[in-house]
């Protein structure tokens, strides 16, 4: 675990402000917010010195390697059979067709078409076993972790044991939803059959796994992950229940508890309120560190329930919004991350960290979990200081988005020997 960021002692619960019942609304402002370059004036960016210093300590390719494979995770509890698409805007043959580059361009089709019917082809890019789970288990075992996976992924089905690392120990609850995945260069829409993840419940897991299984689990992992709560209609009764059942029998040792909450549109803020408390009474177990990680999207609906912070209104504001919401939010870190950039914030201080954006990327699906394994698998080595560790979860998700692969230590290495190079131009293929 990472020393130099010594946990913080908890003070209040955080304030929030319960302005409308859902936080669908603010997706819209972040669709119509442009970049706007960090102001140096703030004094926090610091890409350059961080790319150095990342870079001497990926350098001994071999020794990261010994310290990746000793890092133990614990992931869950979703999984679903992902098929993602891209749309035909145009054929003029079996082999020559254009594709639709821009959510806008599809949305625009569906409205005008309403009152009548339309059709659009869709041309599979990748059949895939996916949810936050399997993602960031594939990310993190691909750079060598050791990794139990506890999900809805069938006996385990081939379509996971498939695309995962051999390494990967399943703990299946159930058969995995289905979503249909429409990829744009500019975003994504998820079409998803959640079927069984809503019924992933405590006693499912008691049933399926065993409650002393999952503290032989817990006890042993560095780091436990999260995801995605908005999508997993019981998380807050589990992590209640794994408050007073499964955390008293941990010893004190670090770990960090890594959530990714997702796109929390259709969740009341009332939930919203009860995830923050049930992440603010685990940021008090000993030896817990709570870790919360954006995207941009949800950093606006989490910006939105606070009482004091202000929404995020301006491009500008991404780059005070976790800094303010730190102020009040009692866990270890907030992370958001953006095309552009990734800040992560704790109680002491706040990082910016520069992307290598492209505006071509080939894979957008899952770009934010291995943005997370990243992040998580520097942070649980306790060899990289937070500011290090977003270089480290950039690198894993731009390398993602330009070919659809997890790097493995090689290949985020090169990644992060050429880093500035894609921050400088728009590069959308690996040199």
């Amino acid at each position: 675990m990472h020393g130099n960021d010594a946990m913080f002692e908890p003070g209040a619960s955080a304030s929030f402000k319960d302005t409308s019942p859902y936080l669908a609304r603010s997706l819209n402002k972040a669709m119509s917010m442009d970049y706007t370059p960090y102001p140096a004036a703030l004094g926090g960016d610091v890409t350059w010195n961080a790319l150095e210093s990342v870079k001497a300590k990926v350098s001994d390719r071999v020794a990261l390697a010994n310290r990746f494979n000793k890092i133990q995770v614990c992931v869950g509890v979703d999984g679903y059979v992902d098929s993602l698409y891209s749309l035909v805007s145009r054929r003029d043959g079996v082999e020559n067709f254009e594709i639709m580059r821009s959510m806008s361009e599809f949305g625009k089709k569906v409205v005008d078409t309403a009152g009548s019917s339309c059709n659009v082809e869709r041309v599979l890019k990748k059949h895939i076993g996916g949810g936050f789970g399997p993602n960031i288990a594939r990310a993190l075992g691909t750079l060598g972790a050791r990794i139990d996976l506890i999900g809805c992924v069938g006996k385990p089905d081939d379509v996971f044991t498939s695309s995962l690392p051999s390494t990967i120990n399943y703990h299946s609850l159930s058969e995995p939803g289905a979503t249909c995945a429409l990829e744009f260069n500019d975003g994504k829409v998820m079409l998803t059959d959640f079927g069984p993840v809503n019924n992933v419940t405590w006693d499912l897991i008691k049933k399926k796994i065993g409650r002393e299984r999952l503290i032989d689990m817990f006890s042993k992992a560095d780091a436990i992950g999260q995801g995605h709560w908005a999508l997993v209609p019981h998380l807050n009764e589990i992590w209640a229940a794994w408050i007073d059942e499964v955390f008293p029998s941990l010893d004190a040792k670090e770990r960090i508890f890594f959530v990714d909450p997702a796109d929390m549109s259709k969740r009341s803020t009332t939930h919203l309120m009860a995830m923050m408390k049930q992440l603010e009474a685990i940021n008090q177990v000993k030896g817990m560190k709570v870790i919360l990680s954006l995207n941009d999207k949800e950093a606006i609906q989490l910006s939105r329930a606070f009482s004091h912070a202000g929404e995020i209104r301006r491009f500008e504001d991404y780059y005070l919004a976790g800094a303010r919401m730190m102020e009040t939010l009692n866990i270890h870190a907030l992370v958001i991350h953006h095309p552009h950039f990734a800040t992560i914030s704790t109680k002491q201080s706040t990082w910016h960290v520069k992307e290598g954006y492209t505006t071509k990327p080939r894979f957008t699906t899952a770009a934010g979990d291995h943005f997370n394994g990243g992040a998580l698998i520097a942070l649980a080595s306790g060899l990289f200081t937070p500011d290090e560790a977003m270089i480290l979860a950039n690198a894993c998700t731009a390398y993602f988005v330009r070919t659809g692969i997890s790097p493995d230590i090689e290949k985020l290495g090169t990644f992060i020997d050429k880093y500035r190079s894609y921050v400088d131009a728009d590069l959308d293929a690996i040199i």
